[in-house]
């Protein structure tokens, strides 16, 4: 006889999950699921603000450390503060003009105690001269963003080539020079008491010649204390960059041309500049007061010893959370003296990086 069947056993057998233990089970694995998609999200935004601000500090110290060169050694000649020469050269003044070791091209809108919209997150160069005071010098028309300052820096590399042949006649012997055969660099011969720009006809580095077709100097050099060295003149500015975005950039005469270089990218990101000029009105040699490009006046740049540079930098992209509604306050913190920026308010992070610099050649 068969036992009888167990419906006790079958439905242990039987047993499997409630539709309510399944829907807990989705909920729970829904929670796990957020709660990872927070995690990955949040580090990726701690990682985007950390990747953003270490770009920001690079970028901002980049700029500040290339234009803080140039400024230093504006009117360096290698030998006393000012120098009595002749421009042979046959460039434009605004390339060649060592009487005038600095120079500043202040942005209309952004004096001493303005504020300045920047209305576009990518504003295009301006082709406005009357868009700076004073007006902007034509070789760099078009590559400025407008609301930016221009600052110009001149002076000779390094008056490190001594001369051993008569500076009267149309070739020069330079000991040891380092100019490139073939090329025509914008060179300066100087006694420390006079000397010449110029450009050569010819460069025989072999030979170590350098002949110049045309010469004339103030009353002929002394050949014992004559060095020569290469003019540097650089140009410093906010331009449109490759991507479109600001950056900051430079413009020079090339060392081995003597030919303006056109717009240099230099840091992308950069999306304002502001300059203040210190001048020594007194010739005690110590700064009398802080003016912007268009108060120092045409004639008058010689006075300046120093200058108060600012950078307003921002990430490339879009790194925050919220909205950037912040203005910026540029060269000073004081309502007389600043240069407020308002920028786009976009969600991008920004930073104000600031320096007071000395021209070391123009102090007694």
């Amino acid at each position: 006889m068969k036992p009888a069947f167990s419906s006790t056993a079958h439905s242990a057998r039987q047993r499997g999950v409630t539709l309510i233990e399944i829907m807990l089970a989705l909920v729970l694995g829904l929670l796990v699921v957020a709660g990872l998609l927070q995690l990955f999200l949040g580090s990726k935004v701690s990682y985007n603000l950390q990747e953003g601000l270490g770009r920001l500090q690079e970028d901002g110290r980049l700029g500040m450390e290339l234009i803080a060169a140039d400024i230093r050694m504006a009117g360096q000649n290698g030998c006393r503060r000012d120098l009595d020469l002749v421009d042979n050269s046959g460039l434009d003044a605004f390339l060649s003009d060592l009487s005038v070791p600095i120079q500043g091209f202040d942005a209309v809108g952004t004096g001493l105690g303005s504020s300045y919209s920047i209305t576009a997150t990518d504003p295009a160069p301006s082709s406005t001269a009357a868009d700076w005071l004073p007006n902007l010098d034509a070789n760099l028309l078009g590559d400025v963003v407008p609301g930016t300052d221009v600052v110009v820096t001149r002076y000779v590399d390094a008056l490190a080539f001594p001369l051993t042949a008569d500076s009267t006649n149309t070739v020069f012997t330079a000991q040891g020079h380092t100019f490139v055969a073939g090329t025509s660099p914008i060179l300066v011969a100087a006694d420390c008491q006079q000397g010449s720009i110029f450009q050569p006809s010819a460069v025989d580095d072999a030979a170590g010649t350098i002949t110049h077709a045309a010469w004339t100097s103030p009353e002929g050099l002394n050949e014992e204390q004559t060095r020569i060295g290469a003019l540097r003149t650089v140009a410093y500015f906010i331009c449109e960059s490759a991507s479109g975005s600001p950056a900051l950039c430079r413009s020079r005469v090339l060392p081995n041309t003597g030919v303006w270089s056109g717009t240099e990218e230099l840091v992308e990101g950069v999306e304002n500049m502001q300059l203040l000029y210190g001048r020594d009105t007194t010739g005690d040699g110590a700064v009398d007061d802080f003016v912007a490009a268009n108060t120092v006046g045409a004639g008058n740049w010689g006075q300046v010893v120093s200058v108060r540079l600012s950078l307003l930098v921002r990430t490339v992209d879009e790194v925050t959370r919220d909205a950037d509604t912040q203005t910026y306050d540029l060269v000073s913190r004081l309502a007389a003296q600043r240069a407020r920026v308002d920028p786009v308010d976009d969600n991008r992070m920004r930073k104000v990086f600031s320096t007071t610099l000395s021209l070391r050649n123009r102090l007694p």
